[in-house]
Parts: C-alpha cells; sequence; structure tokens
C-alpha cells in the first residue's frame, strides 16, 4: 500500500464549507498536512472569506480575507498545494437571469480563484515548487442543463487553467484541473451512479502527489464516462 506523509506540506482550499470542500481538508489533514481553507459568509451586499486552520490535532480561525489585500502573506512562508473548489450557480438560462446573477457567478467561479491563485503564486515560486487544480464542471463542454453563466464561468477557468500551467512550469509549479460531471440520473452514465464527493477528493489528492509529477495543463473527466461515452 502507497503512502504519502504531508506533515511539511501546507494545503490551501478555497471552500471549506461545502461537501467536497470537507472531504478535501478531511483526507489532507489525515496524512497530515496543514489546511488553510476559506468559509463564506455573506453581508448584506457581498461575500465574506473567513480564513482557517487545521491540522490532525487543532483548527482555529484566522480571520476575514481581503481579496483586494494580500497582507496575509506576510504570515505565511508556504504553500504547496493549493485547490480551487469555488463555484456557485442558478440554474437559469439567459432569460431569466440577471445581471447582478451574472455577475455573482464570475466573481465566485472566476474572480476570486484568480485573484487567490495571484496571490500565492509568489510562495509557489519562491520555493520553485507548487500544485494548483480547479475544479471544473462537464457544463464547460457540453452546457449542462442550460445554466449559461455557471457553463461560460467554468469554460472560462479550463481556459486560464491551461494559461497558468504554461506560464508557471518553469518554476515547477503543475497546473490541473478536474472536471466534474454533475447530473440528475445516473440512468445515462456508463458506470451508473452519480460521482460522490470521496471520489473527487482522491482524484484531487492524486494529481498533488509526486505520482502525477509529469501531469502538467490537464483536464482530468470525472464523468463515469458520459461525456465521451
Amino acid at each position: 500500500m502507497i503512502q504519502f506523509d504531508l506533515q511539511n506540506k501546507v494545503v490551501f482550499v478555497f471552500d471549506g464549507d461545502c461537501e467536497i470542500g470537507k472531504e478535501i481538508i478531511h483526507l489532507y489533514a489525515k496524512v497530515g498536512a496543514k489546511v488553510l481553507f476559506l468559509s463564506r459568509t455573506h453581508s448584506v451586499d457581498k461575500c465574506i472569506f473567513v480564513l482557517k486552520y487545521k491540522d490532525e490535532s487543532a483548527s482555529e480561525e484566522i480571520g476575514p480575507l481581503n481579496l483586494g489585500n494580500s497582507s496575509f502573506l506576510k504570515e505565511l512562508h508556504q504553500i504547496d498545494i493549493a485547490i480551487n473548489n469555488l463555484e456557485t450557480d442558478t440554474g437559469k438560462g439567459i432569460i431569466d437571469i440577471t445581471p447582478e446573477e451574472w455577475e455573482n457567478i464570475m466573481f465566485i467561479n472566476l474572480d476570486a480563484p484568480f485573484q487567490l491563485i495571484k496571490m500565492i503564486t509568489p510562495l509557489m515560486e519562491k520555493r520553485n515548487d507548487g500544485v494548483i487544480i480547479n475544479v471544473s464542471s462537464t457544463s464547460a463542454i457540453d452546457g449542462g442543463n442550460g445554466d449559461i453563466a455557471y457553463a461560460a464561468s467554468k469554460s472560462a477557468l479550463e481556459s486560464m487553467n491551461k494559461a497558468l500551467s504554461r506560464e508557471l512550469a518553469s518554476s515547477n509549479i503543475r497546473v490541473n484541473a478536474v472536471s466534474v460531471g454533475k447530473y440528475d440520473t445516473s440512468d445515462s452514465i456508463p458506470l451508473g451512479r452519480k460521482v460522490t464527493a470521496s471520489e473527487i477528493a482522491n482524484t484531487i489528492f492524486m494529481l498533488t502527489t509526486p505520482m502525477a509529477s509529469y501531469i502538467n495543463g490537464q483536464t482530468i473527466l470525472l464523468d463515469g464516462g458520459k461525456t465521451l461515452a
């Protein structure tokens, strides 16, 4: 059995509140990594990110994170793995979606990840090592259920993923994406069932280990074979 010791690694999970985020945090903490993660709270007119910390034995709240101010990096010396699993959707098509809803989707699914990756990249470049994983969706390929903003944001995220993989490779920073198929029913999926949060977390974990040391700029389809079936 292959075992990984990540006691000297610092992992930054962009959304620690969702089911997938919780699985990711549990998985990395279990193998000894120190995990930073964000929780989202909402004021009257904006989304507020709160930075938290967890390892095998402790957890604590560090405080609000201002995306426009990278001063929090002064307190950090290392981020080895960044996992962008931020996302939201509306389920609305072009007729029903409002400009405000469109802007919110783009902020959570694209703008916030861009700003967070921009903030932490210098830490990885300084160590000449790092892994960035973006969680995408098969909606970027097939349009999903017609949620236009969600599909558009995920397509843009995958393009950003490719560009980052080229730009950061010289600093030994690998950038990959995991494209998750989210379907209402499982009868059209060749494997006959939906993907679990644990399977998503496991795939992300594998891509951040030495086992995937030559995988870069890729989008791994995690859809049970449906997209290409």
